[in-house]
Formats: C-alpha cells, structure tokens, sequence
C-alpha cells in the first residue's frame, strides 16, 4: 500500500509518455507538490478511495496546474464536509473534462463552485450527502453535458441549471414535487432520471422546455395523478417509465399520451390501476415496449370486447400483463398486434381462451402463461401458435393440469412439436387423483382408458339427450337457485327430524354468529379486500394483519367452510347474521347467483330472520339496473354511495359503522 508519494516517487517514469495514472484504494495521506511534474504526459488521473484532505489534495495537484489533465477522479477522500474550490481554482490551466468526485461529505455546494473549470463536461456528485445547492452553483459551465446528484438530500430541483446538460441524475433524493418550469431552461436535455424519491405532486407545466427529452424515469415515487397536459412537450420521448408509483386509475384524458409520437418504450408497472381510458395508447404509433406488470387491469381488458386499449399498436414487440388478474381474453384483445414477440402473462387466473386469439400476432415467439388456471390445453387452444413458424417458446408452468382424456391431444404435440415448452420436466397432474402429484411427462395415452365410441352413435345420442334435456332446463333455468335453496332446506329438515337436532347457542342463547353478510362479486374481491374490510372488520386474511375493525363480517373467501355448498354457505351464514351487505356493481347484478342472495335476502328480512339490508352502490349503478325489489330503499336513499376520494370514503366509513350498529326497526319493510 502506497502512502505517500515524493518527489521521487515517479522520478524514472520522466522520460515515458504516461497518459493514465491510478492510484485508487491506497493509503495515501500525503503528496508532494513536486510529485506530478515528471508525468508531463498525464491526461487521466485516479486517486480515489485515499486518506488525501482537501489541503493535502490541493498541494499534491499543484504540479498538474499547467498539464493537460482531461479526467480527475477524487472520490472517497476524507475532504471534511467541504468542497476543494481552491483545488479547482489551481487547475484553471488544465483541459479538465471530467470530475468524478463521488461517496465525499460535502453538505452544500457553494455559489460559483466549478467557476474555474469551464472546460467541464461531467461532474458526478452522487452519494456525496447534498443538502443544498446555490443558485449559481453551476454558473460559467457552459459546456457541461452529464451532470450526477445521484443519492444525496435534496428536496426540490436545482435552478439555473446549464441549459447545455444532456443528462441530469436526481434519482434518490428526497424530492416531493415537481412545480411549474423546474426544467424550463434545459432545452438540450435528452436523459432525466428522478427514480426513488417522494414525488407526489406533478404540476401541468412541470416539464415545460424539455422538448428534446428522450429519456425519462419517475419509477418508486409517489404519482397518482397525471394531468391531461403533463407530456405535451415530449415529441422526442423514446423512454418513460412510470412504474411503482399510485396510479391506481388514469382518468383526465384519452389523449394524456398523445403527443408521445417517438415513444418506444412505456412501464406503468406496479401501480395498481384498475382504470384508464381505453384509447390511452392508441397514438402511440411507435411503441414497440408495453410493461403494466402488478397491476389490476384484469376487469377492464375482460370487457374490451373489441380490441380497442392496444388498438393500433402495429409495432409493439413487447407485452407484459404479469399479475394482473386476468381471466377472460376477448378475441380480438391482440388483433392489431402483428409485430408482437414476446407476451408475458403469468401469475392471473387465466384458465383458457378461445380459438383466434393469437391469430394476427403472427410475429410471436415467446409466450408466458406460468402460474395461472390452466387445467386443459387442446388442439384449438393452439392451433393458431402451431400454426405460426415464428413461435419458440410456450411456458405453461405451475398450472393445475387435469391429466385426463382431454389431455392427451396436448400431451402428445409436446412430444412432437419444434416448440420449446419450458420448465416442461417440472409440470405435475393436478388431477384426477389418481394421477394427482404425478408429472406431467409421465401421462401418456397408453396409461389411461379412453373409450371413444362410433362417431354417429355419438352424435345420434347427443341430439336425443340434447332434446330431453332443453325442455327441462329451460323451466328449471330461470328458478335454479330457489330450487337448490328448497332441496337444501328440505334435506335440513330430514336430518333434524332423524337426529333430534337443536339449533347451537353460540352466545347468550343467540344463533347469531355475524354482525354482517357481504354479497359481492368475483370480480370485486379486491375492492372489497382493500376498501370495505378495513377499519369495518374485526378479523383478518393473513395472520398478523388485522382489519382493526369492530365487527364480525362474513367474507367469504375468508370464512366459507371448505367442501360446503355454494347453496349451504349462502343460506345458512345469511342466517347466522344480523344483516346483509350488499356490494352493488354492474358484474355483481350480472350473476344470477347474487339475484338469489338478493331476493333470500329480502324474504328473510320480511320473515324476522335478519334485521336489515345495507346496499352500497360501488360504480353507480343507475336506478333502472337497480332490481326491484331494492329499489324502494334506493329511492327513498337508504343506500351508501362509495367514492374514491379521502374525505369521501371517511364519510362512507362512519356510515357504515352507524348503519352496522344501528339496532332493528320493527316498521322497516322492503317493498
């Protein structure tokens, strides 16, 4: 380890053209002044990673103050919090085009603090525990191109900037907002990255000037809002990453990307969003990456029947939709995807899709369906990929696949197919049990029975069985759930008779075991997870993470018995509670199952058996969707209306918690 260096120490390297000297991660706590001049050829300098302070440092350069040092690098010195401008003023002679001066202490950057070296065009500064900068930190830099703030403390944007940066590092700061014209003077801008700080306000003209930006990352902020008006100067964006912030729905404008025309690449991972116009991407003529990852875009692409969110993206090779919960795919989701490569939809609740899909996505050769629902894979299911010569890879991992007869089409195109399918070693039988655990490749139509009979016979049985059927199911159809409730509750009545069955006590002599039943759909599991449980709920979904709440809710992902019937936990838990929950949406008025729940509702509130209906209108649900026999307690406004605002869902919480305590009124009737 060198510690310190004379006037001797490159005393033999006098007459050699030495153009690179590093001295980085030595122990040098001196330097003499004479100890440069023999290098008379230097152009690049490190002594990063010493014990130098700022007066030893300016003393060991000052043989350098007429050379044609080009780079310096002093990172990681012992510079006591401050910053060597007497150093830089020493190397006023020098061609000095990069300083690297990275990880050192120094609290604030003074007024005029690289005045003297105007030949600069990289300063990097990140990691250097940056508090403040003056407005005129940076003044007479005039061909500065790159410079890096990297990790340090501030809370808001630099001013007076030199308007010739090409790139700007503000990632890892502690910045909250972006106000009006905090870039305005950078017109040769092209790189901007403020990654990983606490950015939740972003003012409309915030990016005004940047018009030659090319490059922008806000990922891990705090956005959860765009204005309509935000990206109007990107004519020249390539790349804009969004991704973990809070936008959970975009909202102002179908045009918010509009004016993007250059974009190529765009990540709106991990926001949560459930919402957005749906001709939000339909400008982006040029975008060729799409990620939206972690999202939940599962009920909006579910009804975009017509293909209109990824409408007119000709050019898009990328699609990531990972953990999105997905489950229905409409056909023409993917019908102007021609250029496609690469999907990537793992982790949703996909369980198929139907025959088309992949039609127009004749450029796809990579296709990722890991971690989904997927039990059966036939020869429609891939007919348009088998199809395609440009497709390699199929990834079907961690799905329950059902090794039955279905199967066997697909377990023998695995052997027979140019297709890479991956992981497929690791593939196991989900069912029936007897192949249950097994894997994948073991299953093979030589090892199950499958009886195919006469084509005709088939046919000819089909119809007769077709026939009799119809005319059955349709007088049943319409009943179904009143008849499976009356066959339940006739089955009940049989079992007390023949056990002597007496109803349990559960507390003080009460049958009531809930304070509340919640009726809601599939699809709204998540609302109901994250909106109405907590604060509401007295339990939890995972161990150690309590609702806090005050009452028992029956949630049933939560509390149905395994094994029960879909008819039994509807039934008898309505009737263990004190009253009904009904979560109104669209998709909930859509199943017949929840018209039941509905209706049994209503009969067991005119029989005594419960106290009353709670009905929260979700999404507005027009009055004329509204059955009738809830719309009396509409129309009179005996309903809660959510909003996704702070004041409103305090609002839509006390509501609820008064309605849940509110004790049984004898002269309530629902009509």
């Amino acid at each position: 380890m060198i510690e310190n260096l004379t006037k001797e120490s490159f005393q033999n390297l006098q007459n050699c053209p030495v153009r690179k000297l590093e001295l980085s991660r030595n122990k040098i706590t001196d330097i003499s002044k004479e100890a440069f001049l023999p290098l008379t050829k230097l152009v690049s300098l490190t002594i990063s990673s010493n014990f130098l302070t700022a007066s030893k440092l300016q003393i060991g350069l000052e043989g350098l103050k007429s050379s044609s040092l080009s780079s310096l690098n002093i990172a990681r010195l012992q510079l006591g919090g401050q910053l060597p401008s007497s150093t830089f003023a020493l190397l006023n002679g020098t061609v000095l085009k990069q300083l690297l001066m990275s990880d050192n202490k120094i609290n604030q950057l003074p007024s005029r603090a690289f005045a003297s070296l105007r030949r600069l065009e990289q300063i990097d500064l990140k990691g250097c525990k940056i508090q403040t900068i003056a407005n005129d930190t940076f003044a007479g830099l005039d061909t500065l191109t790159n410079l890096n703030l990297e990790n340090n403390f501030l809370n808001k944007v630099p001013t007076n900037l030199p308007s010739t940066l090409n790139i700007l590092y503000l990632n890892r700061n502690q910045i909250v907002a972006l106000g009006e014209n905090a870039f305005v003077n950078l017109v040769s801008l092209k790189n901007l990255y403020l990654d990983s700080n606490k950015i939740s306000e972003v003012n409309k003209l915030a990016f005004n000037g940047l018009v030659r930006l090319q490059k922008l990352h806000l990922v891990s902020n705090s956005i959860s809002s765009l204005a309509a008006e935000l990206f109007a100067p990107f004519g020249q964006l390539i790349s804009l990453d969004l991704s973990n912030n809070n936008l959970k729905a975009i909202q102002n404008s179908p045009d918010i990307f509009s004016s993007m025309t250059s974009l190529t690449s765009l990540s709106l991972a991990e926001n949560g969003c459930s919402s957005l116009p749906l001709q939000s991407f339909n400008h982006l003529q040029s975008l060729k990456h799409l990620k939206f990852d972690d999202n939940n875009l599962g009920g909006l692409i579910g009804s975009d029947n017509i293909g209109t969110l990824f409408a007119g993206l000709h050019k898009l090779e990328t699609l990531s939709l990972s953990k999105n919960f997905l489950h229905n795919l409409p056909i023409s989701i993917f019908k102007d995807l021609s250029s496609l490569q690469t999907l990537t939809m793992k982790s949703n609740r996909i369980s198929g899709w139907n025959n088309g899909l992949f039609k127009q996505t004749s450029a796809l050769r990579s296709l990722d369906l890991s971690d989904n629902s997927i039990s059966l894979v036939n020869s429609s299911s891939l007919a348009d990929l088998s199809q395609n010569s440009n497709f390699q890879m199929l990834n079907l991992s961690n799905n329950p696949l059902a090794c039955t007869c279905d199967l066997r089409w697909f377990r023998d195109w695995v052997n027979q197919t140019r297709v890479n399918i991956a992981n497929v070693g690791n593939y196991v039988c989900n069912s029936p049990n007897v192949w249950k655990g097994k894997p994948f490749l073991s299953f093979d139509r030589t090892k199950i029975n499958c009886v195919w009979f006469n084509l005709y016979f088939v046919v000819g049985v089909s119809i007769a069985s077709g026939l009799a059927v119809l005319v059955f199911c349709v007088i049943i159809y319409k009943k179904r759930w009143w008849i499976l409730y009356r066959c339940y509750r006739l089955k009940n009545c049989c079992v007390v008779s023949e056990a002597r069955y007496q109803p349990i006590n559960y507390q003080d002599g009460q049958e009531l075991v809930f304070d509340a039943y919640i009726s809601y759909a599939d699809d709204d599991y998540k609302w109901v997870l994250e909106q109405l449980l907590p604060d509401i709920d007295s339990g939890e979904l995972s161990p150690g993470e309590p609702f806090k709440g005050e009452f028992k809710l029956y949630f049933h992902d939560r509390d149905s018995v395994p094994g029960s019937s879909m008819i039994s936990s509807i039934s008898d838990n309505i009737e263990m509670s004190r009253k009904v929950i009904i979560v109104l949406t669209e998709k909930y008025l859509s199943s017949a199952r929840h018209k039941f729940e509905i209706d049994l509702a209503v009969m067991l509130k005119s029989q005594g058996v419960i106290d009353d209906i709670i009905v929260i209108n979700v999404c507005g649900v027009s009055f004329a969707c509204i059955p009738k026999s809830l719309q009396r307690k509409v129309s009179k406004d005996e309903f809660l209306l959510w909003k996704d605002d702070v004041d409103a869902i305090w609002l839509f919480k006390q509501r609820l918690k008064a309605e849940l305590k509110r004790m049984k009124d004898v002269t309530e009737v629902i009509a």
